[in-house]
């Protein structure tokens, strides 16, 4: 089982049980809801390649806040 806290402080603390290439299954304390439909969460991946092989570019965000663009310049190599 993978233990990592969730990243959101203005969330409880949460515990990753799951862990995918588009998903995570998080675990939160008992009688705790969970976040809102389509909210936000931080999440440390540990592999990525498959969501960044179709992609042209990343987007860095600090603060929900786009700051930078990255080109994926082996865009379409991993097959």
């Amino acid at each position: 089982m993978i233990r990592v806290p969730v990243p959101a402080p203005d969330r409880p603390q949460g515990t990753i049980t799951g862990l995918g290439e588009h998903h995570a299954v998080v675990r939160l304390p008992e009688g705790v809801r969970g976040p809102r439909l389509g909210s936000m969460a931080a999440l440390v991946p540990v592999h990525i390649c498959t969501p960044v092989n179709p992609a042209d570019e990343l987007l860095v965000v600090q603060d929900r806040e786009v700051i930078d663009r990255w080109p994926v310049t082996a865009r379409g190599v991993n097959t």
